[in-house]
């Protein structure tokens, strides 16, 4: 994360909680040092149980990521 300009800004564009679920759509700006944007989007499932974070698994866009952060 060190190689972001400014940090890299967290957008909620959904969110749904029902039952014992909630999910996140969430969309990413930011910009490197070397001047790339990255603009990632992701996916993001919380399960709750007897009130408490249980399990939590993350989506996003690996091949843009790829692209911007190792690709020359």
């Amino acid at each position: 994360m060190g190689r972001l300009k400014n940090g890299l800004a967290m957008t909620v564009k959904t969110a749904i909680a029902e039952g014992h679920l909630v999910v996140l759509e969430l969309e990413s700006h930011g910009e490197l040092d070397n001047g790339r944007p990255y603009h990632n989007e992701y996916l993001i499932l919380i399960r709750v149980a007897d009130g408490r974070i249980a399990e939590i698994r993350e989506y996003n866009d690996t091949q843009h990521a790829h692209a911007v952060w190792i690709e020359p």
